[in-house]
């Protein structure tokens, strides 16, 4: 009987919808007989559908600002017994050099850490030397340190190792990248000539409709895109194009009195979360995605699947999957405004032939499969 490896994988962060998307996204690819695998997080970062879809997988919940020393960090993964141990961190300062410290001690070196978003630049000098002296960059050296405990950096985007190796002086041989796995027959351009979702609300097939889907939280900006739209509606004066909100968030209340405030509320509908996304994607035009910063958005990879025209802002995945698929503009009203203004006054055959190329980006590259097990690879979790 093959003996099982432990692996322990702690996530610290709350409710990061892409993290979830990407991480159950190529462990359907694991192969559980090899492996008892264990997830750690903060309270209510599974919900119960998800435990389902992955039901081979042990969720547990921890507090981890609790572990604020090296000996409780030692103590508490002692006691889990891990064979290898996986730091996931939706931001850079997630978990600290103790942490990966203890966690190379108990796991005799086969750790591995994951970066699900992006990096900031503005850290350095963080803290000062002796309370005296700023300005030294010694954060930047103490996230560093912790590729020293490490075997593997995983990464979604190039702009995200770019930024560890400038910023944060993180060894370039340690890092890897691979993308979310996307399922792109899920995520295809519709067929036939119906139009489910838009009979729902009283618009037409002729109709343009924008759309977002997104987290409703400020690093967002889901504001701005209303903005814009609302610009749209004034300089058009159109009554034939409508925006879509999907997803859900701190932010809702709040951004449905913006629409109210702007006077567009009979041409924005808030969706909600939904479970079937690509329905939607697969009735509209014009893809937004208004971010102040993202790693490699989920979806706009989604959105290009599909085949929309997309308008995004200047992030990290953005630039490197956009190139000539869509427009990146600044994060700004006007930007957004302006760009969705000339979409909606382009020729029909300029539109498909910007379709086409979104829609062959996704196909010319991996598989769901292929990036899958990419990412298991650069983890060091057997995949089937």
């Amino acid at each position: 009987m093959v003996k099982k490896r432990r692996i322990l994988y702690l996530l610290n962060s709350r409710n990061y919808y892409g993290a979830k998307r990407h991480f159950t996204s190529f462990m359907e690819y694991a192969d559980f007989d090899l492996m008892d695998f264990t997830v750690i997080s903060l309270k209510d970062n599974f919900p119960d559908h998800v435990r389902k879809s992955l039901k081979r997988i042990k969720f547990q919940e921890y507090n981890f600002p609790e572990l604020n020393t090296w000996f409780k960090w030692v103590k508490f993964l002692w006691g889990k017994k891990p064979h290898q141990i996986i730091f996931a961190e939706s931001g850079i300062t997630d978990f600290n050099w103790l942490a990966t410290f203890a966690a190379w001690l108990v796991a005799k070196g086969n750790v591995y850490m994951q970066e699900y978003s992006t990096v900031p630049t503005n850290l350095k000098g963080y803290r000062k030397l002796f309370r005296l002296i700023p300005n030294l960059g010694l954060w930047n050296n103490s996230l560093s340190i912790r590729t020293l405990f490490c075997k593997r950096v995983l990464v979604c985007s190039n702009g995200v190792k770019e930024k560890l190796i400038r910023y944060y002086f993180y060894p370039p041989q340690k890092i890897d990248i691979a993308h979310c796995p996307l399922d792109s027959e899920k995520f295809s351009p519709r067929q036939g000539y119906s139009f489910e979702m838009r009979n729902r609300y009283g618009i037409l097939a002729a109709d343009v409709v924008c759309i977002v889907t997104s987290r409703l939280v400020k690093m967002k900006a889901v504001d701005t895109v209303i903005a814009a739209f609302t610009m749209l509606i004034n300089v058009s004066k159109r009554k034939d194009i409508w925006l879509w909100i999907l997803g859900d968030g701190p932010l809702r209340t709040e951004l449905n009195c913006l629409v109210e405030r702007n006077g567009i509320g009979q041409r924005v509908i808030f969706l909600g979360f939904q479970n079937d996304v690509e329905k939607y994607l697969q009735e509209s035009d014009i893809f937004i995605l208004a971010s102040e910063f993202e790693a490699f958005s989920i979806a706009l990879l989604e959105a290009l699947s599909v085949g929309l025209v997309c308008v995004t802002t200047p992030t990290d995945g953005s630039k490197e999957a956009m190139q000539d698929k869509g427009f990146i503009v600044e994060h700004t009203a006007e930007s957004i405004f302006n760009c969705l203004l000339g979409i909606v006054n382009m020729n029909r055959d300029e539109i498909e032939e910007m379709k086409r190329k979104a829609r062959r980006y996704i196909l010319d590259g991996s598989d769901k499969a292929e990036e899958a097990k990419r990412n298991l690879k650069a983890l060091a979790i057997p995949s089937i």
